[in-house]
């Protein structure tokens, strides 16, 4: 039984395909287009496809467009009277031929033996069943730079498994089998010319997707909320906080994986407070979660007094009020602070100085749309609670109790 702000929890799950894609969905209708339109005018599918990201960037949505597009090239192909279903094999930690060739037959619910088989019996097996069935099977070999860079599989094997009918003609003509191979970055084509140079002439279509941006990541987040989440559980800004922390033109990973999972921590965390709504505490004790440390205590002390008092001053004016502060409200907060700890404010110059450099240090953020100018919060993975006790301490021992 789940509690009261998550309502399916599978929403959150990393395999979760959603019903429609919010961001990648031009991407998605043209895979589907290429693929639909080959198997209605020649009868066949023997397409490859070939789906990659930037390089050191994961979590942008690769294995669920694939998944995406071949659910929904399933149906439309089914409103025509033509069926296909589609395999999904994960090769994460290299596997064998054998791994790939019972994915493929399980998937199928085909009850031929693989082990003890010869790889051209396991295929003809398969390529027969789909002959007598009239089917089409859309094969995706997911983490597929895996496959490339492991010695379990010879290049000969690679390329067989690939252009099947190739070594086995089809009994009537038609070739069945497709696949959409999907590949952490464009290094992937480098190591086919390199392992298997006959294929790369052979992959119909590739598409690069780029890491998702701030905006991408809030519709996509959006949507999970939407689906996952209690109405009236959550606001826009909670989510903004989010996709802020992790879109690629704010500096983040483009990540819809961690963006979604520190949605789902937050609200575990609303939960476990017992509370029906989630905080922006609790986003910032989630998004702490994903960073190698809350605070680097080693700068915080390195940092000139009155920066951390200014620093102290948002963090309070973030406790009290949240989101987007103000400048000249926290301004005030600073000069407030400043007479509690026996000290007299810097000029204004001076104060937006020590802005400038709270930002430049990633502790703050300067609003720069429309409607947040003139505006800046505390950085989004720092939590309000932990950063003022430490402070406290700092502070006290730079400018002693008094």
């Amino acid at each position: 039984m789940h509690g009261s702000i998550i309502t399916d929890m599978q929403v959150f799950n990393d395999n979760y395909v959603p019903p429609t894609l919010i961001v990648r969905a031009d991407e998605a209708r043209e895979i589907i287009w290429r693929i639909s339109n080959k198997v209605i005018k020649s009868g066949n599918l023997t397409d490859i496809t070939m789906i990659y990201g930037q390089i050191g960037r994961v979590g942008i949505g690769k294995t669920t467009l694939a998944k995406y597009a071949a659910i929904k090239l399933s149906e439309e192909l089914k409103e025509k009277g033509i069926r296909l279903r589609y395999a999904f094999v994960n090769a994460y930690g290299a596997p064998t031929l054998i791994d790939i060739l019972s994915s493929i037959v399980g998937a199928l619910g085909l009850r031929v033996p693989v082990r003890g088989a010869s790889f051209v019996e396991t295929m003809k097996s398969i390529a027969d069943y789909l002959m007598v069935k009239d089917e089409y099977l859309l094969v995706i070999l997911d983490e597929f730079q895996g496959i490339l860079l492991s010695n379990k599989i010879s290049p000969d094997d690679l390329y067989r498994l690939l252009r099947v009918y190739e070594e086995i003609p089809a009994g009537d003509g038609i070739n069945r089998i497709g696949y959409i191979l999907v590949a952490n970055d464009v290094r992937a084509l480098a190591y086919i010319r390199e392992k298997i140079p006959q294929v790369e002439s052979q992959i119909d279509f590739m598409l690069h997707l780029r890491a998702y941006s701030s905006y991408d990541l809030y519709k996509i987040l959006e949507q999970r909320a939407e689906l996952g989440l209690a109405p009236g559980s959550y606001s826009h800004y909670i989510i903004e906080m989010i996709a802020d922390r992790y879109g690629e033109d704010r500096g983040g990973e483009g990540s819809a994986r961690k963006a979604i999972k520190a949605l789902q921590r937050a609200a575990e965390r609303a939960e476990m407070r017992g509370d029906n709504s989630i905080s922006e505490e609790d986003v910032r004790y989630a998004l702490a979660q994903d960073s190698y440390a809350y605070i680097d205590i080693r700068m915080l002390k390195a940092l000139d007094k009155h920066m951390l008092l200014v620093l102290y001053a948002v963090a309070r004016a973030t406790s009290e009020r949240g989101g987007w502060i103000p400048t000249s409200l926290v301004r005030s907060e600073y000069e407030e602070v400043s007479s509690l700890f026996g000290e007299k404010p810097r000029k204004h110059t001076q104060f937006y100085e020590y802005i400038s450099t709270l930002s430049r240090l990633g502790l703050l953020e300067k609003g720069v749309e429309k409607g947040k100018m003139g505006s800046i919060r505390l950085s989004p993975e720092i939590p309000t609670d932990v950063l003022l006790e430490v402070l406290d301490h700092i502070l006290i021992d730079k400018l002693g109790e008094n």
